[in-house]
This record gives C-alpha cells, structure tokens and sequence, in this order.
C-alpha cells in the first residue's frame, strides 16, 4: 500500500513537472516571435472605396495616382475610376526581411527580377527587394497589395548572386 501511495505522488509530480516544462518552452517561444506586423489598415486595402484625403494626380487609363499620409507612412493607392475602388496600394518600409514575410504570408507563389530590384509574389501582396543578395535576411523596400499581381517565375527558393551593388540599405551586400 505504502509503495502505491509513493509511485502515484512520483507520477503526479512526473506530469506535473512535464506540464511545467512545455508550458515554459512555450512561452519562451512565444515570447521571441516579432509581431505580424500590419503594414495598411484595412480600408486602405484593394476592393475598398477611396479615403476622402487622398491626394490624386491626373489620371491615367482610367487610373489615378493617389498619395495617403494619414497613418504615418507615405502610401501610394491606385483607384480605378470605372469601378470605383482602390485596385493597388503600395507602402513603404524600413526594418522588415523577406525571410519574416515568408515566415508569416508562407511560401511565395513567384518572382520577378529586374536589374537590381525583385519583386516576391503572394496571391494579393508582393515585397520589393533591392538585394544584391537574395536571403532570408534580405531587407523588403516596399509592400505592394493588388488584385492583379503577376509573378514572371515560380518560386524555387533563395540564390545566392553577389554583384557590385549600389544599394547599401541590403544587410546582405559585400
């Protein structure tokens, strides 16, 4: 009997104990993991009405051009005059990587590359890069959000191509 009594406390405090140290590992993690940041506020997004502040330019097939500073970064929208809606908005950054934005967003469906600047496509966002080496430590210039976003090469992951680079804002440039 006395044996029983003390093999069940000891497996009491055996499941006690492992709780304790998945319920610690969790919040360690969690604890390190950055916020999803969230670059646009909703009505800002493609398929919504254009914000009554918004600063157009002449238009262009049909197209305006518009500038939006109410959220404290500068954002290009596109409005489309037929339908009514923005079709594109485009917001600059500062301190994301694409590795987080594929860490959060999953795997890309796309890219395209223009000289020095690639563009990673998901179904409605892009991130533009300026790399002079394409890695998950890469900084993204830019967020794009449309309706029409058409990536010009699947995605096969990350390659490595050196090449003197006149951008000195990539974390990544020799």
């Amino acid at each position: 009997m006395f044996i029983r009594l003390v093999m069940g406390k000891i497996f009491g405090l055996t499941i006690c104990g492992f709780f304790f140290l998945v319920l610690g590992v969790l919040v360690i993690t969690r604890g390190n993991s950055r916020p999803t940041p969230n670059f646009l506020p909703a009505s800002l997004l493609p398929g919504n009405p254009l914000p009554a502040n918004a600063i157009c330019k002449s238009p262009l097939n049909e197209r305006f051009q518009c500038q939006y500073y109410g959220v404290g970064e500068n954002i290009t929208l596109t409005f489309d005059v037929n339908s009514g809606f923005i079709v594109a908005a485009f917001v600059e950054l500062h301190s994301e990587t694409i590795g987080h934005l594929i860490t959060l967003w999953g795997t890309p469906l796309g890219v395209s590359h223009y000289g020095y600047m690639s563009i990673v496509y998901w179904e409605t966002r892009a991130a533009h890069l300026a790399p002079c080496s394409f890695q998950p430590n890469t900084t993204v210039v830019a967020i794009e959000y449309g309706l029409e976003l058409k990536p010009g090469l699947p995605w096969r992951g990350f390659t490595t191509q050196y090449r003197d680079c006149p951008f000195s804002r990539d974390k990544t440039a020799r």
